[in-house]
């Protein structure tokens, strides 16, 4: 697991309304999502969790990551 520097709470907060919005239009990507970040497993762990192949977990996974990092640079710019 990657150590990173702490977020502020706004940070946090933000990140967390983006994931849980994810829940509903794209209910795999939040469940990949969810295992690799929150229960901190590896697409070889998720694959068998999930019982699919391991590209699909780490597509899937990078596709979440991607929409997430999309939905957060939306809020910077409209917040600046």
């Amino acid at each position: 697991m990657v150590s990173v520097a702490p977020l502020n709470d706004d940070d946090q907060q933000s990140i967390d309304a983006v994931v849980s919005a994810m829940k509903h239009p794209k209910p795999e990507h939040y469940e990949v999502i969810c295992y690799a970040y929150i229960t901190g497993l590896s697409d070889n762990q998720i694959k068998k969790r999930v019982r699919c192949r391991k590209d699909w977990v780490t597509s899937t996974r990078q596709a979440a990551e991607g929409y997430i990092e999309a939905k957060l640079e939306d809020m910077l710019q409209v917040c600046p």
